[in-house]
């Protein structure tokens, strides 16, 4: 894609994902798989191509910062495509994770392509815009809640990653 367009797509994404997001409430299963997940030992991190400080904000009004030993966002100028392989390395390594220790939960298949990419485990869930069927022709491991892909990959790993 040309530089140029690149801009220009991603401009236009921002623009509809900022305007829309003061609408979007916290997933009902979030609380439910995070509380889980503490109880299990496991460490939570945000590791996304949204807008550092945006992100640290919104994530703070959900009330759900506390719970998270990392929140990284992209420091990104959008003018080249972000590498999501790259930030979920320099993010594990600011959690202070081993990368095959990682789990990557995502909603997208690039997702869990791009924590492979990285080093790390990943599941997919059901609940982004992503179809399920898309989601299971990835290969990767695929849950259709947060508090599911929790369970899932605590109990055991997750197959083909």
């Amino acid at each position: 894609m040309e530089d140029q367009t690149w801009l220009t797509v991603a401009g236009v994404w921002l623009e509809t994902y900022l305007a829309g997001l003061p609408d979007v409430g916290l997933n009902p299963l979030a609380v439910a798989a995070l509380d889980e997940a503490r109880e299990r030992g496991m460490t939570q991190s945000i590791a996304s191509l949204h807008r550092h400080d945006e992100l640290r904000d919104h994530v703070a009004a959900l009330g759900i910062a506390d719970r998270f030993t990392e929140i990284s966002g992209s420091d990104c100028d959008w003018s080249v495509p972000a590498s999501k392989a790259a930030q979920i390395a320099r993010h594990l390594a600011l959690a202070g994770v081993r990368p095959e220790s990682g789990l990557v939960i995502g909603d997208m298949a690039d997702d869990a392509a791009e924590a492979r990419q990285a080093g790390s485990r990943a599941v997919l869930v059901t609940s982004g815009d992503t179809a399920r069927e898309r989601l299971l022709a990835s290969g990767f491991p695929v849950a259709d809640s947060l508090l599911a892909a929790v369970r899932g990959v605590t109990s055991q790993a997750p197959a083909g990653v």
